[in-house]
């Protein structure tokens, strides 16, 4: 009887690679990435770190101003996720209409407004008060509400007029 050598049972790719994960194998070798792969794995990680940290800073410069005008305990660790979660559920609100063809809802525009002016001047508000502080801290917000859109095409945010029955649409991805 003939035995099985064991250097060929061990050449075997795993059976769970993932297809979408970089170092994903097929046939037992690594795939190699395109370029497109490439960037938009770049985009990802790009805009995870940059929103990663303007949260970061953005929730610690709210939370201070919380505390500086007598909110306490609890209020003041949450008074910021109000803000910026406002902010989110804004974007959300958008993109989806925006992907659905129609034209943001007037109420989503508002939010997002207002939740991006109460996130900017809380920012500035507990910077040191000099002139080269205050734009500094108003950076947090900006990259954090600009990483959104930065990969979008024109009309990111979804300023456009609503598509009509029937009226060319080009495809989104071709």
């Amino acid at each position: 009887a003939k035995k099985a050598p064991a250097k060929k049972a061990a050449r075997k790719a795993p059976a769970a690679a993932s297809k979408s994960s970089p170092s994903a194998k097929v046939s037992g070798r690594r795939r190699r990435l395109s370029a497109a792969q490439v960037e938009a794995w770049s985009m990802l990680a790009g805009k995870t770190v940059v929103r990663a940290v303007a949260a970061a800073v953005s929730y610690d410069h709210m939370r201070t101003v919380a505390i500086e005008t007598g909110e306490t305990g609890w209020r003041a660790d949450v008074l910021p996720l109000s803000v910026d979660g406002l902010a989110v559920l804004a974007l959300v609100s958008i993109n989806r209409q925006r992907r659905d063809g129609l034209a943001p809802a007037g109420w989503a525009l508002v939010a997002l407004g207002l939740a991006i002016a109460a996130s900017l001047a809380a920012n500035v508000a507990a910077a040191e008060p000099t002139w080269a502080c205050r734009p500094v801290a108003a950076g947090a917000p900006g990259a954090l509400f600009l990483s959104g859109p930065i990969d979008k095409p024109p009309g990111g945010f979804g300023f456009h007029t609503r598509r009509r029955p029937g009226a060319f649409q080009p495809p989104d991805n071709p």
